[in-house]
């Protein structure tokens, strides 16, 4: 068992209304457990997203998790958007880490993710192998 070693909620609204959060959890070992969440949609279970550790190496474009990645992931969750990839193809250009790609990848027929980073293929394989 993995024992959590950070954890933090991070929040996504727009003109005063809630649309849905983010739960992040870093493990000792450094790979990062995220559950996300969409408001209004309670009966609608959260997707976990895990990515592993990353080491040292990367660009620092593809090796960090941006905000508007969580804010993405938040949004790809909201029924309009899951409607909206349902069945479809999805491509992801400059996926970094994967969490935009692996939410979509929830509701998708498929989900091609990609980076021109090397170091961010590497995360985007690992991630892959834990997802499939």
């Amino acid at each position: 068992m993995k024992l959590p070693a950070h954890r933090r909620s991070t929040l996504l609204s727009h003109d005063g209304a809630r649309l849905g959060w983010v739960d992040e959890t870093v493990t000792l070992d450094k790979a990062l457990t995220l559950r996300v969440h969409c408001s209004g949609e309670e009966d609608t279970p959260a997707v976990r997203v895990t990515l592993p550790a990353a080491e040292e190496g990367g660009q620092l474009m593809s090796s960090c998790l941006w905000p508007v990645a969580l804010a993405t992931a938040v949004l790809l969750r909201r029924p309009r958007w899951r409607d909206a990839l349902a069945g479809r193809d999805c491509l992801e250009l400059g996926a970094g880490l994967g969490l935009t790609g692996v939410v979509a990848g929830h509701s998708a027929r498929s989900c091609l993710l990609t980076d021109h980073d090397a170091f961010a293929v590497d995360v985007l394989r690992r991630t892959a192998e834990i997802h499939r």
